[in-house]
């Protein structure tokens, strides 16, 4: 976890509590998906946005689109950092558009 916290620019005790699933930090292995806080964010949200969001771990596009009574098309779009919407996840930080 040293070094992969080294590569994103955080501290490996960032890294190691956003990630309490690897019980070993020190036995990392092909597969280990780990979260890396603040990897996933925009620069900045556009002016004229509600909010901008953290994922948490059982959030879902739907689910945020929901909680903010917009489309999940208008969440993805406003958010281009995120390459799937069907694929986000914790720490992810997401720009959340106003209503019409």
């Amino acid at each position: 976890m040293f070094i992969i916290a080294q590569r994103f620019g955080i501290s490996e005790e960032d890294l190691r509590a956003a990630n309490p699933h690897i019980s070993d930090p020190n036995a990392l292995y092909t597969g280990d998906v780990l979260c890396v806080p603040g990897f996933r964010k925009p620069i900045s949200c556009p002016p004229g946005f509600q909010d901008n969001y953290e994922v948490k771990s059982e959030d879902t596009m739907y689910s945020i689109a929901q909680m903010y009574n917009i489309s999940v098309e208008e969440l993805a779009t406003a958010n281009p950092h995120i390459p799937n919407p069907n694929m986000i996840f914790p720490f992810d930080v997401l720009c959340v558009p106003k209503l019409l």
